[in-house]
């Protein structure tokens, strides 16, 4: 899973979010391509474990051994860059047209050093990040290398989480490019709206998955109306709202994530926001599984069910409620009776009926190893009132505890 928060102009907060989500997320990679003022690592205490230099373009060189002062290269130079037969590196863009007419052969494109790039370890996982040099270029080559550099620490569960530019060039399209979700922050001004439906258009081509995440939102009411109704209008899910806190000052200033202030309600309302992006982790892994278009899909979640309750022995239950998920809202349900004990039959059916996911008090191991292999998530050890269940599951709180029922009136049942 790999998420980018992105912003449309920079100061809206976006590196304030990634520090909160990677606490709260644990096992996350992070990546700082906000390489033009990267100031993520100043959050953590850590150690580089690798620092290499990154050649983003080349410079023109003049050998002066061989240069007759002929002055045809600066004559070509679109960019102002050689004057008297020398080079200005700030101004040469390493075109290499100056190496073309030139009759002596006496320039030549030299790789030149735009950035330091490091792989720093924490308690709390790796961060790739880059120093750049002065008037180097942040360009998304740069960024594209700070992210293939984590690669190697990907194990499918943890997840990847990118500090982008602001803005819409090409470090940012490197920062978007291949992600599952873009988390875009922006602040309740008029021209918040205008750089979040920027940027929007950008992610928009490349079919991205986008979430609005509205920082400050408290100060700015009216503003705050517009871009939820702008949401609304682009079917855009605003996945939190976080209101002006001074704490916020206070974790800046101390490099302490903003999680770490217990009385902060911008923590409370980060921790409220992650438990709705959960539910778009769980749809992404149903898509990974499928053939459907990303912005099509629709979970169907199962639960076994007697009565109103989540039943404690899923092979026994009454039948099944459906519940169709869209969005983190539940957009339809119903309700289909157990056709009965079959070996092996209830994940088949289950399938049939397009469940993505089971939700069970107890199951056997057997019957949990099919529901796996027909392509259904099992999540076991459910109890209480089966709405209030799956409001919990889309919101990322319920988590399978693995159980596996052997009481014994209902042990073969349960392995159905």
């Amino acid at each position: 899973m790999v998420i980018s928060v992105l912003s449309g102009k920079g100061g809206t907060g976006k590196t304030t979010v990634v520090a909160a989500l990677s606490e709260i997320a644990k096992k996350v990679i992070k990546v700082d391509c906000d390489v033009d003022a990267p100031n993520l690592y100043l959050f953590y205490k850590g150690t580089d474990i690798e620092k290499k230099n990154f050649y983003g373009g080349k410079k023109a060189r003049i050998n002066r051994s061989l240069c007759i002062n002929c002055e045809i290269c600066e004559e070509v130079c679109k960019f102002g860059a050689i004057k008297n037969c020398t080079i200005d590196l700030f101004s040469c863009e390493g075109c290499g047209a100056c190496k073309v007419v030139c009759p002596q052969n006496a320039i030549s494109l030299v790789e030149e050093k735009t950035a330091d790039v490091f792989l720093t370890k924490t308690e709390k996982g790796i961060i790739s990040r880059a120093m750049m040099g002065v008037g180097s270029d942040g360009s998304g080559k740069l960024v594209t290398y700070l992210r293939k550099n984590v690669k190697r620490f990907e194990d499918g569960k943890n997840i990847t989480i990118i500090d982008g530019s602001p803005g819409i060039g090409c470090s940012v399209i490197a920062s978007i490019t291949e992600t599952d979700v873009a988390l875009i922050v922006t602040e309740p001004t008029k021209s918040g709206l205008d750089d979040l439906k920027r940027i929007l258009e950008l992610s928009e081509r490349f079919e991205t998955r986008v979430m609005i995440c509205i920082n400050k939102y408290d100060i700015n009411s009216d503003m705050t109306a517009q871009i939820e109704a702008f949401a609304e209008d682009k079917k855009l899910f605003v996945a939190g709202k976080i209101p002006f806190d001074k704490k916020v000052m206070e974790s800046v200033n101390t490099l302490k994530p903003i999680t770490e202030f217990e009385d902060s309600s911008a923590r409370k309302a980060i921790e409220e926001m992650w438990l709705r992006m959960n539910s778009y982790m769980v749809i992404t892994k149903m898509q990974n599984n499928t053939n459907h278009n990303w912005r099509n899909v629709m979970m169907r979640v199962a639960v076994a069910s007697d009565g109103s309750m989540v039943s404690g022995h899923f092979g026994h239950c009454e039948g099944f409620t459906l519940y169709d998920v869209d969005n983190v809202e539940v957009v339809n349900k119903s309700f289909v009776a157990n056709p009965g004990h079959k070996p092996g039959y209830l994940p088949v059916f289950l399938k049939e009926q397009k469940a993505n996911v089971i939700i069970a008090g107890g199951m056997g191991e057997a019957a949990q190893q099919l529901f796996i292999e027909n392509g259904i998530e099992v999540v076991v050890g459910a109890q209480g009132i089966a709405d209030d269940i799956v409001k919990q599951f889309i919101g990322g709180v319920l988590k399978s505890t693995g159980s596996v029922c052997t009481e014994h009136s209902h042990e073969g049942h349960c392995n159905d």
